[in-house]
């Protein structure tokens, strides 16, 4: 009876210094857990980079815990904390960034575009670009490439 009593008041005191520790080192130590690059933690540098080299992809928040093995709560919580920005936004923000590129140094129509940068649809890729940029797609084509939207493709074999 004594040995039990024993073992429970020794699984409570491991259990205490477990919780002591994990609140250490979320509290006291997150700096040491972020490394050179901006001081962001190892998983959301390897998050960037991903979505980065991947955004035409379909990605989810879930998709990279699991490829960087980390629970996806954790990484959400510790992303937004150091990007200012959700998982999701910031991949929104990549998209429609090489969107927007695409659409000013490319003669790629819209549904290309759309569909290189990793939009599920065209119509999604043209709500979410209008509220961000204040107009279409087309119009900033239209606006910043000197092209109109929906001029065809040139060969240049044309040309020669």
């Amino acid at each position: 009876m004594l040995s039990g009593l024993y073992r429970s008041d020794d699984t409570r005191l491991y259990f205490a210094m477990a919780e002591f520790i994990e609140e250490f080192f979320i509290n006291h130590l997150s700096d040491a857990n972020k490394l050179n690059n901006n001081n962001y933690h190892w998983a959301v540098r390897a998050a960037k980079d991903y979505v980065r080299a991947n955004y035409s992809k379909p990605l989810t928040l879930k998709i990279i815990s699991n490829l960087f093995f980390i629970n996806e709560k954790y990484l959400g919580r510790i992303f937004k904390s150091q990007i200012g920005m959700s998982f999701h936004r910031y991949l929104t923000d990549i998209r429609l960034k090489e969107a927007a590129s695409q659409l000013r140094h490319t003669n790629s129509n819209i549904l290309e575009v759309s569909i290189n940068c990793g939009f599920s649809s065209p119509s999604y890729f043209n709500n979410i670009f209008s509220s961000h940029y204040g107009m279409t797609p087309k119009e900033y084509k239209q606006k910043f490439s000197g092209k109109s939207a929906d001029t065809p493709v040139e060969n240049i074999f044309d040309y020669l």
